[in-house]
């Protein structure tokens, strides 16, 4: 049989949701430029719009955590390139808080509002939830 890899909880949780984030990113990077700002079909957001707000979101966590980020993304402006370059570097960003509140086994990242694994769960959630 062969030698199965031990369970490093640590390491797995922070690997899926940094996984879980570059999803997004994936799918946006799919989004053909003709129906970026294109008005939807029914009342909402543009798809501009929604990626916008759950950088926004995302944003709104790594500033409490005091970590330098960039300015919210204009919804009616914000092109495809600028909104993929936020969403990685805000990614980077909540991955290593993440990785070191777990590796420091702290039950919060300093200034969110939640626990650690509650805080990770709430942002991979919000994310699939637009998606």
């Amino acid at each position: 049989m062969a030698k199965r890899n031990p369970l490093d909880l640590e390491r797995e949780v922070v690997e899926a949701f940094e996984h879980a984030l570059r999803v997004t990113e994936v799918l946006v990077e799919a989004v053909p430029a003709e129906y970026w700002h294109a008005t939807p079909p029914q009342k909402g957001r543009t798809i501009a719009g929604v990626v916008a707000h759950m950088y926004g979101l995302r944003r709104t966590f790594t500033k409490m955590a005091k970590v330098g980020v960039g300015p919210t993304l204009p919804a009616k402006t914000v092109t495809k390139e600028e909104a993929l370059g936020r969403l990685a570097e805000n990614r980077a960003a909540l991955v290593a808080l993440f990785e070191d509140a777990i590796g420091h086994r702290l039950g919060r990242v300093p200034g969110m509002p939640k626990r650690t694994a509650t805080m990770m769960a709430y942002l991979m959630q919000h994310d699939a939830h637009h998606r």
